[in-house]
């Protein structure tokens, strides 16, 4: 139990849309611990979102394995959408890691990667660790999550990676530039 801890995932747009600014953001919630959480691989990311935008079926512990595996079917290849979202998510990660900078905040940086390769009990003494939390971990924790991935989504963050290399180059450009300590 984490009683006093209050979470919420929240994206760039989002914060811009419901405080209006990233000062009234503070202000309103007054932060003291911040975790970001983001993808190593923003094209296979970028065809996770197209696919749940074509399909409507999320990674989410809340899908069966029929709705799964049904989205996985029912999923098609769509560039300019996944170019779309990818140079999108690269804008709002430019926009966070102004955010954190200019307020000085040093979140808990993880990667869906490594969370998902790691043991859940692994990441929760990590984020208890970071929060300043003693808690009792139990070794055997679970978690629900399944990705709607497979070997199409795959395919297609390999196709687009193939069909776009110029586009790729200046968006690692871009998201490693962004990624620099200030000096």
């Amino acid at each position: 139990n984490m009683s006093g801890v209050f979470s919420a995932e929240l994206i760039w747009t989002h914060l811009d849309f419901m405080f209006g600014s990233p000062q009234r953001f503070v202000d309103v919630l007054q932060p003291d611990k911040y975790v970001w959480l983001k993808r190593k691989d923003y094209v296979a990311q970028a065809v996770s979102i197209s696919n749940m935008m074509q399909t409507g079926v999320t990674h989410s512990p809340n899908a069966t394995a029929e709705e799964i595996a049904q989205a996985r079917n029912a999923v098609t290849y769509d560039a300019k959408q996944i170019k779309r979202i990818a140079k999108r998510m690269i804008w709002m990660e430019l926009k966070t890691e102004t955010f954190f900078r200019d307020f000085g905040i040093e979140p808990l940086r993880l990667t869906y990667e490594d969370i998902t390769q790691a043991k859940p009990s692994d990441v929760l003494r990590t984020l208890a660790a970071h929060l300043g939390r003693d808690i009792r971990i139990d070794d055997a924790a679970k978690s629900d999550h399944q990705k709607l991935s497979g070997s199409k989504s795959m395919e297609f963050a390999e196709r687009f990676r193939h069909e776009h290399p110029l586009l790729i180059r200046r968006l690692n450009r871009i998201r490693l530039k962004s990624a620099a300590p200030s000096a």
